[in-house]
């Protein structure tokens, strides 16, 4: 959940003797809320002392905490091809990105379609679509059907199995 530290293994050297297997090296990287970073009490400042350096999603994030802890650290965006990416003419549009699962509903597609129903039923959407991209896998056609039934009769696009060229238009 979003209350607990995650923890993520993201160096591992290992080799195999024999049958066995030996851990050279291994280093965890911790992902804090930002909102629970505090430098302010004696148990935080002890915590904050044990701390480096930080690799920072943005400049904005790094700007952020910049102003809670002065942290040193470095700026390393997510691996994007943002070049591939056009702006096009602004539409009243939606657009939710991720896989149709039914296993854990880890998109929360259903979710999705209930609210933007309402806030349509309510003329808070006037003219908007809602636009579900993602992968689809053998196996899932039912839920997708599922929601496709739910969607019926609103402006809510289906898109499974996008190509990545039609993705970054539907992003444009």
């Amino acid at each position: 959940t979003n209350r607990q530290l995650k923890f993520v293994v993201i160096s591992l050297i290992y080799f195999y003797m024999g049958c066995n297997l030996y851990i050279l090296f291994c280093s965890i990287v911790r992902f804090v809320r930002l909102d629970k970073i505090d430098d302010r009490g004696w148990w935080g400042k002890i915590k904050l002392s044990t701390w480096k350096y930080a690799i920072y999603n943005s400049k904005f994030t790094q700007d952020h905490l910049k102003k809670i802890v002065n942290l040193p650290g470095e700026v390393i965006y997510p691996p994007v091809n943002v070049g591939a990416f056009k702006p096009l003419i602004k539409q009243k549009m939606i657009l939710s990105v991720g896989r149709f699962a039914m296993v854990g509903n880890p998109k929360k597609h259903d979710l999705l379609i209930e609210f933007f129903k309402q806030m349509s039923d309510q003329k808070l959407l006037s003219g908007w679509s809602l636009n579900l991209a993602g992968g689809l896998m053998a196996g899932n056609e039912d839920f997708l059907a599922d929601l496709r039934q739910k969607a019926k009769g609103y402006s809510v696009n289906f898109f499974p199995n996008i190509s990545l060229e039609d993705l970054i238009k539907l992003y444009g």
